[in-house]
């Protein structure tokens, strides 16, 4: 159902539910996604796709060229290794802003970010006591981004 709404509408509201974009994203966020064209979305840009009947928002790392064909790589900040690369009709938008709380957040990845992402995805444990700790009282990109 959320498919149909972004190619109709062309946007939105979703609940994150997995700790794989960690720091950027934490379990409970809510994304607001809009409709782009697979040419729109660029490396480094938080992307929708919808692969295997599951809606995965992870982070564009390349395009590459399959068969003619251009996929896109995808990967979560907070894991090792990038997922199998998906193609045009499985992009479905970009994240442009992530709420928490009553703030909206900038997609966009910082120095910091970037460095506890690293730790993140080559340690469990790490991962494991961040989500204990639980979610950021502090935005750090904020940008007064409203949806």
């Amino acid at each position: 159902m959320a498919v149909e709404v972004l190619r109709t509408s062309g946007r939105l509201r979703l609940r994150a539910t997995g700790a794989s974009m960690l720091p950027a994203i934490w379990p409970g966020d809510v994304l607001l996604v809009r409709r782009c064209g697979a040419v729109e979305a660029l490396p480094g840009d938080i992307v929708l796709c919808h692969c295997a009947g599951r809606l995965v928002a992870h982070r564009l790392i390349r395009r590459t060229l399959s068969q003619n064909r251009i996929q896109w790589v995808t990967q979560g900040d907070s894991v090792e290794g990038s997922d199998t690369p998906v193609s045009s009709p499985e992009l479905l938008g970009r994240v442009t802003a992530i709420g928490r709380g009553s703030r909206w957040l900038s997609p966009r990845r910082s120095l910091l970010g970037r460095a506890a992402s690293w730790i993140l995805s080559r340690s469990t444990l790490a991962t494991r006591a961040l989500l204990r700790l639980g979610k950021p009282v502090f935005c750090v990109q904020d940008q007064s981004l409203r949806a």
